[in-house]
């Protein structure tokens, strides 16, 4: 039972003006509620992400199901109520699990045919928000932005991600350590000098806190992107009453593509740490990738024999399959929406994906 994961670029696929138009043969493949549910979009951006989601989904289940696209409805899993595939009991082929997300133009995907797996996935953008304007009114800058996420976060993830900073990788390539950074890592007011020794040759360095709050956004999308991630998987989403109960620990957001030679990959970060009500979680396997300067995607994963919102303690100690976990998440493969989208959508023979 084989997992795949998918990123699809919507950016220069359609324009603005015209999106109807230059989207109708997209838009014809989908069912009527799923065309109208994209237009209700009113931003053109907006539409094409949906629409590219849409697409991505019929694309994973015809290949894994070997349906053709107009036979395809998708519903929802009984046991967690997120959209899946299950075909009917006339239909030949199996059930399709899958999980969706997009941000700034990016949709992001993960699907494996069977039920064997609980899927998440959640794809963040840094900066896409212009997060500095708003820390900068207010009076306690960093702290306060974090707050306003109270809801979402743990009494020690807000903490976390407040005031702890794991490394700090500097414009000049130099890396100042967390004990080198020491109470520096509390500061949450941007334009602040701040003097940092080296722990190596003792030298004392003058650092501004742009860095290191530049730093500490990117680590709360890292924090926003796990969460996110997990109780997808579960099938609750961020409305769940117990979103504070899980945390992330360990937690270090992955370093961004450098961009040399075209790379749009960045760092792999896989030892994060999962506490549900103060429990080690082990039957669950999360992995945060870098893409690009600026997207992280995080992918969480479990087996639907293992209740990912209850920890057995026997279970969790006897359990080794979480490497099992790891090697099953594949390398993200770059989907080109007309060789294998539409290709397969018509019926012509589907061309190889690239790999990453």
């Amino acid at each position: 039972m084989s997992i795949t994961r998918w990123i699809l670029d919507t950016r220069p696929l359609w324009r603005e003006g015209i999106f109807e138009h230059e989207a109708e043969p997209y838009l014809s493949l989908l069912r009527p509620e799923e065309r109208h549910a994209i237009l209700r979009f009113y931003h053109v951006k907006d539409r094409a992400m949906s629409l590219g989601s849409w697409l991505c989904k019929y694309h994973a289940i015809s290949r894994s199901a070997n349906q053709p696209w107009p036979s395809i409805v998708i519903s929802k899993d009984p046991r967690t109520h997120k959209p899946c595939y299950i075909p009917n009991p006339d239909q030949e082929g199996q059930a399709v699990q899958f999980n969706v997300s997009h941000q700034a133009g990016r949709v992001a995907m993960v699907s494996s045919p069977g039920n064997t797996f609980q899927l998440g996935i959640d794809i963040v953008c840094v900066h896409e928000r212009d997060e500095y304007r708003l820390i900068d009114t207010m009076g306690e800058g960093f702290r306060e932005w974090v707050n306003m996420h109270a809801e979402v976060f743990s009494e020690k993830e807000l903490e976390d991600i407040t005031c702890h900073l794991p490394e700090l990788h500097r414009s000049d390539g130099t890396i100042l350590s967390n004990a080198e950074l020491g109470d520096a890592t509390r500061c949450c007011t941007r334009h602040v000098m701040l003097t940092i020794k080296r722990s190596d040759d003792g030298e004392e360095l003058v650092v501004n806190s742009n860095g290191i709050i530049e730093a500490k956004i990117r680590r709360f999308y890292a924090f926003w992107a796990l969460k996110e991630a997990y109780v997808k998987m579960t099938g609750d989403a961020l409305l769940a009453d117990w979103l504070k109960e899980v945390e992330f620990r360990n937690v270090r957001a992955p370093r961004p593509s450098r961009n040399i030679e075209g790379e749009k990959w960045g760092e792999v970060v896989k030892d994060v740490q999962i506490y549900l009500r103060g429990e080690l979680v082990k039957n669950v396997q999360m992995e945060l990738q870098a893409f690009e300067e600026n997207y992280m995607i995080a992918t969480a994963v479990s087996r639907f024999e293992d209740n990912s919102l209850e920890v057995d303690k026997e279970r969790n100690e006897r359990m080794e399959h979480k490497d099992e976990l790891m090697s099953l998440l594949p390398p993200f493969e770059m989907l080109d929406l007309e060789r294998d989208v539409m290709s397969q959508a018509g019926g012509r023979p589907q061309e190889t994906i690239r790999a990453k």
